[in-house]
């Protein structure tokens, strides 16, 4: 598992929505499958709204996915020693190498740990 740094389109112009997360290297459909800390977790769900240019209660679909983001569950990873929270399977996550760059395709830029 490595550590890397993932955000949705949005996240080109506006880097305060990519986070720090964790990697096996498993993608959905060719999007990144991250895994995040409880800190990193609450700080995408607390921008959430904000990220995707709307309140809450102003439009059903993303009070949804907000929910169905709140309703994941950590697991424990015993390779990080970390409670992860897995935001991979069904969304379009992409990496960036910094807070400020898109990562590599290969993601080859990722740390080990």
């Amino acid at each position: 598992m490595r550590k890397y740094i993932v955000g949705f389109a949005n996240a080109y112009d506006q880097p305060k929505f990519r986070y720090h997360a964790y990697t096996e290297d498993r993608h959905w459909n060719g999007w990144e499958c991250p895994y995040f800390t409880q800190e990193e977790r609450d700080r995408f769900l607390s921008q959430f709204h904000e990220s995707n240019e709307t309140k809450p209660g102003e439009d059903p679909d993303t009070d949804e996915l907000y929910e169905e983001f709140k309703s994941i569950e950590p697991r424990f990873y015993p390779e990080v020693g970390l409670n992860l929270y897995s935001f991979g399977s069904g969304y379009c996550w992409e990496p960036f190498k910094t807070m400020d760059m898109k990562l590599k395709s290969d993601n080859s830029n990722a740390e080990e740990i």
